[in-house]
């Protein structure tokens, strides 16, 4: 009866010896590569958020070239009508963005991400390879760009024209052209950003400082209209396990699953870009014989030129892969230590008993 019992107590050391052996074989770190997706559509990830601030660079400006605005005003006194012809050319105005600053923000952006990785748990960061985001999701943000009044005089007094751009921007996206080191935790990543623009660009004739006239659109975006510009992101690059396979809540399932977390806060870096809408119109406008206004207007040679800046960035998306991560070599050895450790008890006990 002692032999049966020290043979299988035997047995059982031989096994945990093996476990450990085994357990160390099995959790030597190997470089994973996986496509992530990122965000709450593919079922996979969570919400992520978004925010930023769009404001108006400096050298923003409504450029008149040569012969750049030609118009003429009825003035009705009376039982007589008389045209006075108003002109600019050669100057510029300035532009400004209503309110200072525009906030965009959201909670449901998505993107994909290429990532290797070594896979003993809970995963760490080694190269990204590719990252791609909407960042700011489906928000939409209005922006409403005013320009300092083009001052014509005439010999009735001064005209002043005035464009407004009212439009929107969205669709805040990046796309990477080259990968990055990240086993710091970090990749600094270059790539293409991309928004989309519309809106079109009305302008009002201030007579004589007397009272406004609406003379028109002057110019209209094509519908959601893409800039495109060169730039680079800084992405944090996080890995955690969603259990230890080995303990915690039994029934947590998908134990050995990871967790991949992207994200940045840039703060104080800024992303340009410009935005140019070329004004070429000519309008003509129907005055009743005993009222005044305006009657023709013609812009040419005429550009607006809007230096946006993104600011105060910050992201976060996360993502979802199934069943790559394997423990650490510890958890094993514990394991197999924790069953020695009774066997050694079983031993005791049994010479004790004797």
């Amino acid at each position: 009866m002692h032999r049966t019992t020290y043979r299988s107590l035997g047995q059982a050391a031989l096994m945990a010896a093996a476990i450990i052996a085994l357990g160390a074989l099995e959790s030597r770190a190997t470089s994973v590569n996986s496509t992530i997706m990122l965000g709450p559509s593919n079922g996979v990830g969570n919400v992520g958020t978004f925010s930023a601030a769009v404001t108006l660079g400096s050298g923003s400006q409504l450029q008149l070239g040569a012969s750049a605005i030609a118009g003429r005003y009825k003035q009705h006194v009376g039982f007589f009508n008389t045209n006075f012809d108003f002109s600019a050319a050669n100057q510029n105005a300035t532009l400004s963005l209503a309110g200072g600053s525009v906030g965009i923000s959201n909670n449901s952006n998505s993107g994909q991400a290429n990532l290797d990785y070594d896979d003993i748990t809970p995963g760490t960061p080694e190269y990204l390879n590719s990252f791609s985001s909407v960042l700011s999701g489906n928000s939409v943000a209005g922006l409403t760009i005013n320009s300092t009044s083009v001052n014509m005089s005439t010999t009735l007094g001064t005209f002043a024209l005035k464009p407004t751009f009212s439009g929107s921007i969205k669709n805040i996206s990046f796309m990477s052209t080259a990968g990055a080191d990240a086993s710091g935790g970090g990749a600094l990543i270059s790539g293409d950003y991309s928004v989309t623009l519309n809106g079109s660009v009305t302008g009002s004739l201030n007579v004589l400082g007397l009272f406004d006239i609406s003379v028109g659109t002057l110019y209209t975006l094509p519908a959601d209209t893409v800039v495109t510009f060169a730039g680079t992101l800084p992405v944090g690059v996080g890995l955690t396990d969603t259990g230890n396979p080995f303990g915690g809540n039994p029934t947590t399932a998908n134990k050995n699953d990871m967790i991949a977390a992207f994200g940045a806060s840039l703060g104080a870096l800024q992303l340009p870009f410009q935005f140019v809408a070329p004004l070429n119109t000519t309008q003509s406008f129907s005055v009743p014989s005993n009222s005044s206004g305006v009657t023709s207007i013609k812009i040419q040679n005429t550009t607006l030129v809007a230096n946006i800046v993104l600011s105060n960035v910050a992201f976060n998306e996360t993502g979802r892969v199934n069943g790559v991560l394997v423990p650490e070599p510890s958890t094993f050895a514990l394991s197999g230590m924790a069953l020695l450790s009774l066997v050694g008890l079983a031993v005791k006990r049994r010479k004790a008993a004797r």
